[in-house]
């Protein structure tokens, strides 16, 4: 370690006298590297570009040398490297001999948010982005190397040539923004309205229809103004592009979409506009999103529009009173339970049309009863008639013997219909129940790491119970529910298990890397031949948690494996010594249709899937039965008091 110290020590020193050289020739000027470390400043990733700019007399200053303790810092940004940069960023903004060089990787995560914050930062001041992978030539670096250097040098004339007595830059409009503590929402004069004002409308973007729908119908029962927007579209995906570089993660470009299509269609000009972005820690981007939309309102000039952001740091637990938050969690399971209701109906309905106008009559009887703010007990006697209705439902095969496929992966993708480019329906035509990965086991997991210790908030002995308090009411009501819909015959009656997801995740991942790779992995470890046969894993491009829990389970779910996957949940299922690979696909989601290659894999999938119900389905049942439905030529042995069967026909 102190060597360490010593020689970052000697090259600042050395950064600092280049940077007095420079300063001492006002003609000369010089090109900061930025860029995370094994991009930028590992030969063998940079692809020489420091020397190529260098080589034409230019001093070439590493962003991580700069003197940068005067520089602020960005709170919202979690990552170390990303802080770095964006101070560099600052410094280099501000020096009018410097000048940035970013140096990145095709579908570096981080930086797909971080390029953009870095541009915004330098506004006019010329800068290069170089985004390298395998592909890249030697001769196209040169080409824009040599381009930049001249862009530079003309901004520098043009610079001298501006009168010393221009007008100074109009300031910023100041920023509109929601104070969760108050729960107010302050105009750009600092005019204060509560949430409950009428003119504030709280405007949540989609999160899987059923989520936002019945949350917006939460608040609006507590005498808030809110409606959720509608599940994404096209124009929805192209207005995100519009606004992003296109580089982000698709839920962002949905988001961003989704709230430009509003702004572009609403009535009332003049409402306070509240956008619901909850937040998040890293490693994920998730965290960047209220970042994100932040700046691009300022920067967009969108006037009476603020960000409402929960964290999941704090468990999001920043909402004030406790009827609200009872009734939005309420809202979380039976959208969750719902979501499954609609895919049973859809694969095992006899009449699938009449059972779908059924499932929607009864799911806007649930919204108006919440909407009505109504207490818990009334709510349980509206889902006692809506399960009781859905269940007369009659039914052309039971959905216990039906196959079913986990869509796990990544929170919004999976629960949007764009994005997840309609399997659910998809499925449905080819006989799969598909059950997808709930909501309230990212609420859970969210309690679970802010009590552990693993999030940036440090919990007191008070707010440790407050939150077992918590979490135990939040069970009671889970169990509560769940009981009323299963008498449906739709569901199963099961809680929710977050202890075995885990148990079944950390034997691949620590869990100290919080975030969705381990609930991902843990899930599909935790439900495969248990309660589904095959499981798909959905994820935004480029997602690095979906691609970590894609790395871990296509392996193990291969046949060479899977005794470290059997003892990972503590029990060994018989059916992995009969099953040579256990049926698992990745997806990455772009918005657009899966290409062909993918069509192709998930056929093969449901092929695998469907021989693997097969082979539960022959476990779970009686031996006579299952003899019964054998060949004819078949002849059965008794061995050790056991049936056994022997084919005729492969003798």
């Amino acid at each position: 370690v102190l060597t360490q110290k010593k020689v970052q020590a000697e090259l600042r020193e050395a950064a600092k006298a280049a940077l007095g050289v420079l300063e001492s020739r006002p003609e000369a000027f010089g090109i900061v590297i930025f860029g995370r470390s094994y991009n930028a400043f590992v030969s063998d990733a940079h692809m020489g570009i420091p020397q190529k700019i260098a080589s034409r007399g230019i001093a070439v200053i590493p962003v991580d040398l700069l003197p940068l303790e005067d520089e602020p810092v960005d709170d919202n940004l979690y990552w170390s490297a990303g802080q770095t940069i964006l101070r560099g960023a600052s410094f280099v903004k501000k020096h009018p001999q410097l000048f940035g060089c970013y140096v990145t990787n095709f579908s570096c995560g981080p930086d797909s948010f971080l390029v953009g914050f870095f541009r915004d930062i330098m506004k006019e001041k010329p800068s290069l982005t170089l985004e390298l992978d395998s592909h890249v030539a030697d001769a196209g670096l040169e080409t824009r190397i040599e381009a930049f250097v001249d862009i530079i040098r003309s901004f520098r004339v043009h610079e001298k040539k501006k009168p010393l007595n221009r007008a100074p830059l109009r300031p910023e409009r100041p920023a509109c923004r929601f104070d969760p503590d108050r729960q107010v929402f302050i105009d750009e004069t600092g005019e204060r309205y509560s949430l409950h004002h009428p003119r504030v409308h709280l405007v949540l973007p989609s999160m899987g229809r059923y989520t936002a729908e019945l949350i917006a119908a939460a608040f609006g029962g507590f005498g808030i103004r809110a409606t959720a927007l509608p599940p994404p579209d096209h124009e929805v995906l192209e207005l995100g592009k519009d606004h992003t570089l296109c580089k982000e993660c698709l839920p962002l470009q949905l988001t961003v979409g989704s709230l430009i299509k509003y702004l572009k269609t609403r009535r009332d000009e003049d409402e306070r506009l509240v956008y619901f972005m909850p937040t998040a820690s890293g490693p994920c981007r998730f965290g960047q999103y209220s970042t994100f939309m932040e700046k691009m309102i300022r920067k967009a000039g969108i006037r009476h529009t603020a960000v409402f952001s929960l964290s999941g740091e704090k468990s999001y637990g920043e909402i004030d009173g406790e009827s609200l938050v009872s009734k939005m969690w309420s809202c979380l399971v039976i959208s969750d339970i719902m979501e499954e209701i609609y895919s049973v109906l859809l694969t095992c309905a006899t009449h699938p049309v009449h059972a779908g106008e059924i499932f929607r009559a009864e799911w806007e009887r649930i919204k108006r009863t919440v909407g009505k703010g109504v207490d818990f007990k009334a709510l349980t006697e509206c889902l006692i008639t809506a399960a009781d209705r859905l269940g007369e439902i009659p039914l052309l095969k039971d959905p216990a013997d039906t196959p079913a496929i986990l869509l796990s992966g990544e929170i919004y993708v999976r629960h949007d219909d764009l994005s997840r480019q309609y399997l659910v329906e998809k499925l449905a035509e080819k006989g799969f129940i598909v059950r997808v990965s709930s909501n309230i086991e990212w609420l859970y997991y969210s309690d679970w790491c802010y009590r552990k210790g693993l999030t940036a908030f440090r919990i007191s002995p008070r707010e440790r119970f407050v939150l077992m308090v918590r979490t135990a009411f939040m069970r009671k009501q889970e169990r509560a529910i769940k009981e009323i819909m299963s008498r449906s015959g739709l569901i199963k009656n099961r809680l929710e298990d977050l202890n075995r997801t885990l148990a079944c995740g950390k034997a691949f991942i620590h869990p100290m890397l919080t975030g969705e790779s381990i609930l991902t992995v843990g899930a599909a470890m935790a439900e495969i031949l248990d309660h589904c046969c095959g499981v798909i894993a959905l994820g935004p491009f480029g997602c690095m948690p979906n691609r970590i829990a894609e790395a871990i389970l296509s392996n193990e779910m291969r046949g060479e494996v899977k005794g470290k996957f059997a003892g990972s949940c503590g029990s060994i299922n018989p059916l992995l010594d009969r099953i040579e690979s256990l049926p698992f696909l990745a997806i990455e989601s772009d918005g657009n249709p899966f290409p062909q290659i993918i069509v192709a894999k998930l056929e093969t999938f449901l092929l695998q899937s469907a021989r693997v119900h097969e082979e539960i389905m022959a476990l779970r049942e009686p031996a006579d039965e299952r003899m019964s439905r054998l060949r004819p030529d078949a002849t059965m042995l008794l061995i050790n008091d056991k049936p056994s069967i022997i084919f005729s026909a492969y003798f």
